[in-house]
């Protein structure tokens, strides 16, 4: 769970002495230093090992209720009034007459006999021989013996005992033949394709890792059968250089979860700007997905995407359950990269990074920035002013004296009953007229809107009270959006600019 290893330590000896819980407290509250008991019980009887006519049977009488019932089975109702076995003490104190006298009935039935007088009564069991094991129906019924098949083709199996641990949502595993002397060696001895982790070459992995910001990938194995099998995620996270560990995260509705979580590798692919057609490809539930993009076999046998920025061929280090996802850790044994623009993708879409990082730039560098929110609440947006006024405009960090960033304007709006979350980038443009860049984030609000702010339906926008063009254009261009659930990023001036649309809408693995 935490990742992190510990020392246990069981000792024989301490195993033992826990055992002997009785014998300890006996000494404690009595002095009593208790020599071997064989099969009988200091403190109990019948308690041990009495005999049958094909064997031996096993009691536990530990209360009276029991003593009851066992002398109504022998029909010996007499033995609960006899003084001498009326409480467990008596029957403790008098354990060798009692023991005889009761070894003297069960020695007239058989195991089976006993079994179907005892069994469910009375604590209670035949005391089994291999054979009696390898013919009982209750060993056959819980699948308790097994075949393990022999290596050499044609030869007879040999039989173990079952693994008795089973898991409600988890298959026991299967016994598997053991595998002869060398079988393994090209999986375990081959060399690695990365050579030793010298500070050039972690220098240059680092370099790999680092052509991508927050890109999607597509995350690719091969099944036992050799099938390719593969699926998107909107990046991977490096871990670690020495040893060059890789993590990605699948969810457990994915159908590829359980293929990932037994192959012996994957690889991570982050795809360049114009594969957005490889990525909507790898988001479809489709199963034919390799037979329309350009593969080929890597290093370790895992599926490489031609055309991506980067690849990263990993054996499978450790697989961690977290909740509603897994967590796959590799260990990278190839990998190839070279430069260009990955594709993004952000709330529903793909877009260009380089766009991105552009405006976030611009709005650095740029001292006079106002940063602003289209906030959405039940199907309403949030407007400054009165319902009544002619004159309406959206909530912005100017209007606040705050400070131009989002996580400023959140603080300034979450004043009072209105509680505020910023999602992502809508528009960002520089305002001629003004002199200010501007950008606008798309949002969410819930909660009473502060005094001099008001809901209003977005079909009932009143926009001949907006008085400002620029942000008319965005807030038709939302209302379009998002009856489709897709929004797109406007960047250039208040008049013209550049709106990277919305593509495709896959179902992204988030990582």
């Amino acid at each position: 769970t935490t990742g992190r290893g510990q020392f246990v330590d069981v000792a024989m000896y301490d195993a033992m002495m826990s055992m002997c819980e009785r014998a300890i407290y006996q000494y404690d509250f009595d002095g009593i230093i208790p020599g071997p008991q064989g099969n009988g019980h200091p403190l109990l009887a019948l308690f041990g090992l009495f005999p049958a006519k094909n064997g031996q049977v096993a009691l536990g009488i530990v209360d009276d209720s029991f003593w009851r019932t066992l002398t109504n089975v022998m029909g010996m109702h007499e033995l609960c009034d006899d003084t001498r076995f009326a409480s467990i003490g008596a029957r403790s104190a008098n354990s060798k007459v009692l023991n005889a006298l009761v070894a003297d009935w069960t020695k007239k039935f058989t195991k089976v006999e006993l079994t179907g007088m005892l069994g469910g009564k009375v604590p209670f069991g035949p005391l089994n021989s291999v054979q009696d094991i390898f013919s009982d129906p209750q060993v056959s019924a819980r699948g308790m013996l097994t075949e393990v098949p022999h290596p050499t083709e044609g030869a007879k199996p040999w039989t173990v005992a079952a693994n008795p641990v089973h898991f409600s949502n988890a298959p026991t595993p299967t016994v598997e033949t053991p595998p002869r002397l060398g079988r393994d060696n090209d999986t375990y001895l081959k060399p690695s394709c990365v050579s030793s982790s010298s500070k050039e070459k972690q220098r240059d992995l680092r370099n790999a890792f680092g052509t991508f910001a927050t890109g999607v990938t597509v995350v690719t194995t091969v099944e036992e059968n050799g099938i390719p099998r593969g699926f998107t995620a909107n990046s991977f996270t490096s871990v670690s250089l020495d040893p060059p560990l890789v993590l990605v995260c699948i969810g457990k509705f994915s159908n590829s979860l359980r293929i990932f979580e037994t192959s012996k590798g994957f690889a991570v692919n982050i795809l360049s700007e114009d594969q957005k057609e490889t990525a909507g490809i790898f988001a479809s539930p489709r199963a034919d997905k390799f037979d329309h993009v350009n593969w080929e076999t890597g290093c370790i046998g895992m599926p490489i995407i031609e055309g991506s920025l980067s690849q990263f061929e990993c054996t499978r280090e450790r697989v961690i359950d977290a909740g509603d996802h897994i967590i796959l850790i590799g260990k990278v044994q190839d990998y190839a990269y070279e430069t260009g623009q990955p594709l993004g993708y952000a709330n529903g879409g793909f877009f260009s990074l380089e766009g991105g990082k552009t405006l976030l730039n611009a709005a650095k560098d740029n001292a006079g920035t106002m940063v602003g929110a289209v906030l959405e609440y039940d199907g309403k947006l949030l407007f400054c002013g009165d319902e009544t006024e002619t004159s309406i405009t959206l909530p912005d960090s100017h209007m606040f004296g705050a400070e131009a960033t989002p996580a400023a304007l959140t603080e300034q709006l979450k004043n009072g009953e209105l509680d505020v979350s910023l999602d992502f980038m809508l528009s960002a443009y520089d305002d001629k007229s003004s002199g200010k860049f501007i950008i606008y984030y798309r949002g969410q609000a819930s909660g009473h809107a502060p005094d001099g702010m008001f809901f209003c339906p977005i079909e009932d926008i009143p926009f001949e009270c907006i008085k400002d063009e620029a942000m008319r254009f965005m807030l038709r261009r939302y209302i379009d959006e998002s009856k489709h659930g897709r929004f797109s990023i406007y960047h250039g001036d208040e008049t013209s600019g550049e709106t990277r649309n919305v593509d495709l809408t896959p179902e992204i693995s988030h990582v």
